[in-house]
């Protein structure tokens, strides 16, 4: 009896680290740089916080600006992916017009470098109406067949007629994930959702 209860107690020790290591790799982590990273090429009317927490496009009729970089999902098992970031719009214009408003974007690229598909919804773009407030961005895609490599870009929006006048789109956190289902994806635009009082918390 006392051999059969150590027999069992052996077993559940050794499984036990196993099911945690197991659990801890698929949760989803983000595979973006950091902003202040050179993996990031910058276009334009761009600037990256010296603290690397934040990136600011200012648009004019004269300037353009984007950022964005390049992130191998080649050894993926993943099938889908989430874009997210935080956006700040400095001055909302009225009456619907976009322009000036943050907003994220992306290609699947496929090896040897030719766009795949376009990843853009309408959620990809900021969404809040209140001058200077953090809004959280994302779109969650399906990963095509013969993907290795997602761009991911950092925009300001544009409405044919109306001109860029300087105000800023601000970027923070900005991550893509890889997640085997939907679901995860619907959690963490959640969580990031759930910061918005104070995205630095």
């Amino acid at each position: 009896m006392n051999f059969s209860k150590f027999i069992i107690s052996f077993v559940i020790v050794v499984l036990l680290p196993a099911s945690v290591s197991a659990h801890m790799v698929e949760t989803p982590v983000n595979i973006l740089p950091t902003l202040n990273s050179s993996s990031w090429l910058k276009i334009g009317a761009v600037t990256v916080a010296t603290n690397g927490l934040t990136a600011t496009i200012s648009e004019t009729s004269a300037t353009r600006g984007n950022l964005y970089t390049d992130i191998s999902i080649s050894n993926t098992t993943k099938d889908y992916v989430l874009l997210i970031a935080y956006t700040n719009a400095e001055d909302v214009r009225s009456d619907g017009d976009i322009t000036g408003l943050p907003y994220i974007y992306g290609y699947f690229l496929d090896k040897n470098g030719k766009i795949i598909s376009y990843l853009q919804k309408d959620n990809m773009r900021h969404s809040s109406t209140v001058d200077g407030a953090w809004d959280v961005s994302n779109g969650v895609f399906e990963i095509p067949s013969g993907a290795v490599k997602i761009r991911y870009f950092m925009k300001q929006a544009s409405k044919k007629g109306t001109y860029k006048d300087g105000r800023d789109a601000t970027f923070a956190k900005p991550g893509v994930y890889l997640v085997d289902r939907p679901p995860q994806a619907l959690d963490i635009i959640s969580e990031y959702k759930s910061h918005l009082g104070n995205i630095w918390e």
